[in-house]
């Protein structure tokens, strides 16, 4: 009859007590442990000090690689490191494939997503699909790489089109319908953009007669279209809104008036902006331009056209040309923008949060890259990085997740400037001959 004892449940009641503090001590050590091992705290098993880590997540295509950090094995990909804050050198190893590896700074608190690396087999094997006597005059590719549109000469309308993804598919023919544009001897096309559709692609004519606009629909050619004879209108420049035909931007100079044609209704809206030098566009309602509508001889106004508003974002030297870009990466939108006849780039992170609170200040750009005479700014397809061009070479990439920027130069002679392959890589064609 212990429990009717009141010494004894008031000793039971104590026992509880200090049974429940001391579970509530371990919970609350366990819990600020594993709080400090989520900030990148642990401990140096050879000092006992407390430090700062890192996490580093691996993963490479294909699978199966191992990982090596300063030379050390640390297993296979897909998975997560915990490493001290410091320098050092990954590389990834897999038989039958070209080694990878890359350089970075793990800061304490800090994660570094190395998921994208590409492994390249150590022997190509190339099938051949077709030849030609000479280098065609356009190739073009999807963007979702699946159909490859290859012009072989330039005085001729039609493309041989293949099925990258079916190459034992047999290779389909699609010509431009003479009703749309008619070749002159000086005839040459050149790629504008892809519709999202990956069926539509917007093509620029340049002849002795002037430039044309087409939309070619390399799956129903007959489908295709005269920008030109379809709004009685000669624009100086054409590029899709929201990346689909329906609608189209178009620019006309020397006035600079920038409007909107209506494909389907084959109307042409009233001018959304004017003096308009350079521009670029994001989805259906945003606009980034260069303008002089406030005369200065010394720079121009870059703004944002929003949906119907227009905000003043920074200025530029004034030049022969603007290089403009903007994207959203993370759920934050970015904008770049350079003009060629500088030594700098311009980096803003969501600047119209800071124009809307202040319409009458520009926005503050949190990065500059100093980068002569830039000639382009090009998002990579997952627009984590923006390449700095001069026209012969990639100069500087910057990475948005990291804010980290990247020098690097190519000793390999080029026949062309790279251009980014997909969210990572930069691919491009050597002009090197092998012997």
């Amino acid at each position: 009859m212990d429990f009717l004892d009141p010494k004894k449940r008031h000793a039971r009641r104590v026992r509880l007590m200090i049974g429940y503090v001391l579970v509530a001590i371990a919970i609350g050590f366990a819990t600020i442990i594993l709080v400090y091992e989520a900030y990148g705290y642990g401990i140096d098993t050879k000092s006992g000090d407390v430090v700062q880590n890192g996490l580093l997540f691996v993963n490479s295509q294909p699978g199966g690689s191992d990982v090596y950090i300063n030379g050390a094995f640390k297993g296979r990909v897909d998975q997560r490191l915990n490493l001290d804050a410091g320098d050092y050198k990954l590389e990834l190893r897999k038989a039958g494939y070209h080694n990878w590896q890359r350089n970075f700074t793990l800061d304490g608190q800090s994660i570094e997503r190395v998921v994208y690396p590409l492994l390249f087999p150590s022997n190509l094997t190339a099938q051949s699909k077709a030849e030609y006597a000479v280098t065609p005059h356009l190739i073009t590719q999807s963007p979702d790489r699946k159909w490859l549109l290859v012009q072989p000469v330039a005085t001729a309308l039609q493309f041989e089109v293949y099925n990258t993804q079916e190459l034992a598919d047999p290779r389909l023919n699609a010509s431009i319908p003479a009703s749309v544009m008619a070749l002159t001897p000086s005839s040459t096309l050149q790629v504008v953009e892809w519709s999202s559709d990956n069926r539509n692609v917007l093509l620029k004519h340049t002849s002795e007669t002037g430039v044309q606009y087409i939309i070619f629909d390399h799956q129903e050619p007959s489908n295709s279209l005269n920008i030109n004879q379809l709004f009685g209108f000669s624009p100086t420049e054409v590029s899709l809104r929201d990346k689909k035909i329906d609608q189209i931007y178009m620019l006309n100079q020397p006035d600079g008036t920038l409007r909107i044609g209506d494909i389907r209704n084959k109307t042409i809206s009233a001018p959304v902006l004017n003096k308009v030098l350079k521009y670029t566009t994001h989805g259906k309602n945003l606009v980034l331009f260069t303008t002089n509508a406030v005369a200065s001889a010394n720079t121009v106004q870059v703004r944002i056209w929003d949906d119907g508003m227009v905000h003043q974002l920074s200025t530029l030297p004034v030049s022969a040309d603007y290089n403009l870009a903007v994207a959203k990466y993370d759920d934050v939108w970015y904008y770049v923008l350079s003009a060629t006849a500088s030594t700098k780039a311009y980096f803003f992170k969501n600047p119209m949060d800071e124009l809307k609170k202040q319409p009458s200040l520009p926005a503050k750009a949190f990065h500059i890259a100093t980068v002569s005479n830039p000639t382009s700014l090009s998002f990579s397809a997952n627009a984590q990085f923006i390449a700095i061009s001069d026209g012969t070479s990639v100069k500087q990439v910057y990475d948005l997740e990291q804010n980290r920027n990247y020098r690097f130069s190519i000793n390999e002679p080029l026949a062309e400037p790279l251009t980014w392959m997909d969210g990572h890589r930069l691919i491009g064609l050597s002009s090197r001959s092998e012997e």
